[in-house]
């Protein structure tokens, strides 16, 4: 039994490389992550200019507050999906594969497949963020100046900065702040990911797409046309409230 189960471990980390080599590293991929740097490059400059403003570096904690900002997580979350659009990853040459590994191996596989490229994606949408504040980020433990700014005044509006820098995020150092950010975004991912799989798989092709995107614009649907009590099944919208949420437990709680 034992046995069993490391060959199918082993056979499902093959079927991930596999699926991270032929469909993550791709030229696709290339001009996803091109297009995004640009994307994001226009929603943190502002700070930069910040930054330059005060004659302050930033830090580099600011992953946490991108997501606050509907339109830029919207345009990462749409990005994300178009990476793992093939779900289930099935096509005329996969086939023979999946039977050489095995129906378990293969859905264990692609499952590993879309957590590591969740976990690669909000990494790399962190790293091109600092890439956006080369010239005025400097290392430090501490949220700073410039973010410490911008949670406590409205000094973000009045430079243009679309991202909020939600007062509630001091309560955690920021690389508790940072590693809660980057677990919610790629739990989202991963979440989109297996409804496009599910849908596309045992519904029909392009099911799964149709869905995703339905819980990419869910937000902007409640705001219109739903209870705000819906807001709680919205994936994206628990990346963007989960400080103020984390807030209220802990007064429930004390």
């Amino acid at each position: 039994m034992e046995n069993k189960k490391v060959s199918l471990l082993s056979k499902s980390m093959q079927v991930c490389g596999y699926l991270f080599q032929n469909h993550f590293l791709t030229v696709n991929t290339g001009v996803i992550y091109v297009l995004l740097l640009i994307f994001i490059s226009f929603h943190i400059r502002p700070v930069a200019e910040f930054c330059i403003a005060q004659k302050i570096a930033v830090t580099p904690w600011v992953f946490p507050f991108m997501t606050s900002d509907y339109m830029l997580q919207i345009i990462l979350m749409a990005a994300a999906i178009l990476l793992i659009i093939d779900a289930p990853f099935q096509n005329e040459n996969q086939l023979y594969l999946m039977y050489r590994a095995g129906t378990a191996a293969w859905k264990l596989g692609s499952f590993l497949y879309m957590a590591l490229v969740a976990v690669v994606f909000v990494i790399s949408i962190w790293g091109m963020a600092l890439l956006s504040l080369a010239d005025v980020v400097q290392f430090s433990m501490e949220w700073g100046k410039i973010l410490g700014t911008l949670m406590q005044t409205t000094a973000g509006i009045e430079y243009g900065i679309p991202m909020a820098f939600n007062y509630t995020i001091f309560q955690y150092t920021p690389l508790q702040a940072t590693i809660y950010g980057l677990l919610l975004e790629a739990l989202c991912i991963l979440w989109l990911g297996m409804i496009v799989y599910i849908g596309n798989a045992y519904i029909k092709h392009k099911v799964g797409m149709i869905l995703a995107f339905f819980y990419l614009f869910m937000d902007v649907t409640i705001f219109n046309a739903m209870p705000r009590s819906v807001y709680r099944w919205s994936p994206l919208s628990l990346c963007q409230r989960v400080w103020e949420l984390r807030r209220q437990l802990w007064r429930i709680l004390h």
